[in-house]
């Protein structure tokens, strides 16, 4: 269900493709799926999270990370 309630918004309604920039917010948390989606679809991904998770985030694929502390 996460997954595709990640997958629906970035399809159906945002249709994001390769080039767009997108901003995910609570990219180590309920944005996870989203991050890792909208990269698969070849979007530059711009993700929030506190510091402590921002490996997690880059691993996830996002190529600019946002401390949201900061």
């Amino acid at each position: 269900m996460a997954g595709l309630t990640a997958w629906q918004p970035l399809v159906h309604e945002m249709n994001v493709r390769k080039g767009d920039k997108i901003l995910i917010h609570a990219a180590s948390g309920v944005g996870h799926f989203t991050v890792q989606i909208a990269k698969n679809l070849g979007a530059e991904v711009i993700a929030t999270s506190s510091g402590k998770n921002r490996d997690f985030v880059m691993l996830l694929g996002a190529d600019k990370h946002i401390d949201y502390h900061t």
